[in-house]
């Protein structure tokens, strides 16, 4: 049954020209392939398959750790070549029909085979570090987003309040240099230069012009 129906789900796209089911639209593709279930039974007989491996073991299979290693790297590669089988085709690279008729006859049961052997494996005790693993993942996603959100509610507007200050003293400086200088430069010729420049200060303060 399961090469019957990788052999219906191919001959039918070859045949017929739809290409890979994600890209088709209307009633033929749908009359003719999508809703035929010999089309797509595949993942649904792997996935009988894997509860009655895990009713006859009662979840207690016992695997060598080489098997186990091999399951996970099979299960890895056929997830991964479904989900991204198709990224030249999203990139603006049509599949030919016999790649899309290929495709649309292993799709099913590669998938079936990688989630069936997550189920299979972690049920049976052999994925402990892939869920470590996952919860590894977990929570440094959720520390990336959590930073991000500290950055902008306290790093940013603390930057932005820096920025303020620093223009701020910045223009008192520029207001004041001038007048230090001319305070040490009045001191070196013994004072006299000293009164002319506050006498000088002090009228342009009362006319207004400096702020």
């Amino acid at each position: 049954m399961l090469l019957g129906s990788a052999v219906c789900a191919g001959v039918i796209t070859k045949v017929n020209g739809f290409g890979t089911d994600v890209t088709i639209k209307g009633p033929d593709f749908r009359r003719i392939y999508y809703i035929k279930p010999y089309n797509r039974i595949g993942a649904y007989i792997v996935g009988t398959v894997t509860g009655w491996l895990l009713y006859k073991t009662r979840c207690e299979a016992k695997l060598h750790w080489l098997w186990v290693i091999c399951g996970w790297l099979w299960a890895g590669v056929l997830g991964l070549s479904v989900l991204y089988g198709l990224s030249d085709q999203a990139a603006g690279h049509p599949l030919t029909n016999d790649v899309a008729a290929l495709y649309n006859a292993l799709r099913g049961c590669a998938w079936g085979l990688a989630v069936s052997w997550v189920i299979f494996a972690c049920a049976s005790g052999y994925g402990v570090r892939g869920g470590w693993t996952f919860a590894y993942l977990a929570i440094l996603v959720m520390s990336f987003l959590l930073s991000f959100v500290a950055s902008m509610a306290f790093e940013s507007p603390f930057l932005g309040l820096e920025k303020m200050v620093l223009a701020a003293v910045g223009r008192v400086s520029s207001v004041l240099s001038p007048p230090i200088k001319r305070l040490v430069a009045g001191r070196k010729d013994g004072g006299r230069g000293e009164a002319q420049y506050f006498d000088r200060f002090s009228n342009e303060a009362g006319d207004g012009l400096i702020p």
